[in-house]
């Protein structure tokens, strides 16, 4: 299930309410990192910039969750390195076509253009289109027209939606397209997880589900290392927290490099070859079981945090 990002922030927070000592500040934006000992020493907080000033944040462990371009990963001077791709994606949102069914993600292909279309919960499809690398400009000066004859090339029974929706190019958004592969995730008071960590590709929606699973991976290792209550356990927490994700983090960033490489062909036999080995794969359950479920249809092992939530059969029924 495809959810928008303010629905399940929205979740997340009510679910923080439970919890004592939950505190959520909205519109503050993390400026700087607090040392112990200058710039090399480990990081005890944050200093953040809100609508009613400066606001510090004083931590045994910061967690930075903020995405691809990580302001947080750049402030820690964690080295990392950014592989830009060939191409970038607009996106837009649309309600969803009543012909389709819901539970399908759909890539539409035509010689060189392809979208992306991915039900999104509850009642809408947020597509992306991919343009060259940079070419967003190009494509503006086509005009709004442009856009929606791509569309209607690729996906038709949109046509007279994204007409009515898309009326500015305000309606639509860019994605830079690149991955980026940190060396190491955390140091000493500092964790980064999800994009911030391993930024991904939007290939078969990658990212949210990386980062899911991230905090379900990192939150009991953080819970056992607070409880010994020592600077080391958590430094060994971070750094347990990489070895148990990379090797998945590995395996779904080689997938959408394939992928990206496949959508790269063009011209007759390249578009005969992509063709064929979709086809291939659409038709074989055996097949797509072995190159999507280890790196894209994770199933997480119930851990501390959400094992008490696994609902149980009664007794005495299977």
């Amino acid at each position: 299930m495809e959810l928008p990002q303010p629905a399940l922030l929205s979740a997340l927070a009510d679910a923080g309410r439970e919890h004592p000592g939950f505190t959520l500040r909205q519109s503050a934006t993390a400026v700087a990192l607090l040392r112990e000992q200058g710039d090399s020493g480990p990081v005890t907080g944050v200093r953040a910039r809100t609508p009613d000033g400066d606001l510090v944040v004083r931590a045994a462990l910061t967690v930075a969750a903020d995405g691809r371009f990580s302001k947080v990963r750049e402030m820690s001077g964690l080295p990392y390195e950014k592989q830009p791709l060939d191409r970038d994606v607009v996106w837009l949102r649309l309600p969803f076509p009543e012909e389709w069914d819901s539970h399908t993600y759909r890539i539409r292909i035509r010689g060189g253009e392809h979208g992306l279309f991915i039900p999104t919960h509850p009642d809408s499809v947020r597509v992306g289109l991919n343009i060259p690398k940079g070419g967003l400009k190009d494509l503006r000066a086509q005009g709004l027209g442009a856009l929606h004859e791509r569309l209607d090339r690729l996906a038709p029974e949109l046509s007279t939606t994204v007409r009515k929706e898309v009326k500015a190019w305000s309606d639509t958004s860019m994605l830079d397209i690149f991955t980026t592969v940190v060396p190491r995730w955390s140091m000493p008071g500092l964790v980064l997880m999800g994009d911030a960590a391993h930024t991904l590709t939007p290939i078969l929606g990658q990212g949210v589900n990386h980062a899911i699973i991230d905090a379900v991976t990192l939150a009991p290792l953080v819970g056992e290392a607070l409880a010994d209550d020592s600077a080391a356990a958590l430094v060994r927490a971070g750094e347990e927290f990489q070895r148990s994700r990379e090797e998945a983090v590995r395996r779904s960033r080689a997938l959408q490099l394939r992928q990206e490489r496949l959508f790269a062909l063009d011209g007759r036999l390249g578009g005969l070859a992509r063709r064929s080995l979709y086809r291939v794969v659409d038709r074989n359950q055996a097949l797509q079981q072995k190159v999507l479920a280890r790196a894209y249809f994770q199933v997480q092992e119930p851990g501390p945090v959400v094992a008490p939530r696994v609902v149980r059969q009664p007794a005495g029924r299977p």
